[in-house]
């Protein structure tokens, strides 16, 4: 299936956000950096850096009783082209959801971006230095077989990258763009789990055990581990301020997604998804989200912070 006809399949997705999502935590009120009381008298228009969702496509789990010790791993068989489409069918949602509380929401210029002087410093000296569009997605795999995932970058977005040694180049980069006027902005960070491991470490007479299992849970959680947070900000020539929000934890009570569940001849559990079922119910969860995130962005516009 293209990708086109994916997106088209989503848009016909039921729209009520907590059809199927539960939220076990909600999102918290935000860690508040920088200056950001200017931000109230600025007009109601955003501008998105980028929206990332991680999908878990392993996990790994272990314990250790006595002398017993046990690891197992879980598999899920996601494809790159589903992860795509539900997050740029996520960030339709998002921006939709924005656009009705009055705000005008917008991408990064291409051109903008290149014609910073931050950025031209930077790609004079590595040819990594990069304006990205258009999106994607890459499978992110380890050596151990630990914690792989899938992340997908909304298509809609343009993004930059100031190469290898970039890093201390940002903070200046966001001052350029914010400019005398200054600006509101925001990036969107979601990872998607597809179970909770359950370790269970006891002696049974003369005997240690340890009991690894993988129960299937689609969840969205909070791991600022796998690239930060969602957050708020404001940008301008002489400030820098914003919102980092986490804490969450949502739930897809639906078995719709899941084909099989099965232990193979190595031990490895193997998920295998019904990928329009997973979609529709990650989908649910990124939208159950995105209703809290976008009061946060709003609580933010209105307070200054």
């Amino acid at each position: 299936m293209t990708t086109l006809a994916l997106l088209a399949a989503l848009a016909c997705l039921p729209t009520l956000a907590t059809a199927q999502a539960e939220v076990k935590s909600p999102l918290n009120q935000g860690t508040q950096w920088g200056k950001t009381k200017a931000v109230k008298e600025l007009p109601k228009e955003i501008t998105v850096g980028y929206f990332n969702v991680f999908y878990m496509t392993t996990r790994v789990a272990g314990g250790k009783q006595g002398n017993a010790s046990l690891t197992r791993r879980a598999e899920l068989n996601l494809s790159e082209e589903a992860a795509r489409a539900t997050t740029d069918a996520g960030y339709a949602y998002l921006k939709a959801q924005l656009e009705a509380k009055g705000y005008t929401v917008k991408a990064e210029d291409a051109e903008v971006l290149q014609n910073t002087k931050t950025f031209q410093k930077y790609a004079k000296k590595d040819t990594a230095a990069k304006v990205v569009t258009g999106g994607g997605s890459q499978h992110l795999k380890t050596e151990d077989r630990v914690d792989e995932k899938i992340v997908a970058y909304a298509s809609q977005l343009t993004g930059v990258t100031l190469g290898a040694k970039g890093g201390a180049g940002y903070v200046p980069l966001s001052l350029e763009l914010g400019g005398k006027e200054g600006r509101m902005t925001l990036n969107f960070l979601g990872i998607i789990d597809f179970t909770e491991p359950v370790v269970k470490e006891y002696t049974a007479g003369a005997h240690d055990i340890v009991e690894v299992t993988f129960p299937p849970s689609l969840r969205m959680i909070d791991n600022p581990h796998y690239g930060g947070q969602s957050n708020v900000n404001y940008q301008s020539a002489k400030e820098l301020g914003g919102k980092n929000f986490g804490g969450h934890e949502l739930k897809n009570a639906s078995p719709a997604w899941l084909k099989s569940h099965t232990t193979d001849q190595d031990g490895v559990d193997q998920f295998v998804v019904d990928e329009a079922g997973y979609q529709a119910a990650a989908l649910e969860l990124l939208k159950a989200y995105i209703d809290q995130f976008a009061e946060r962005v709003e609580d933010f516009k209105a307070k200054g912070g």
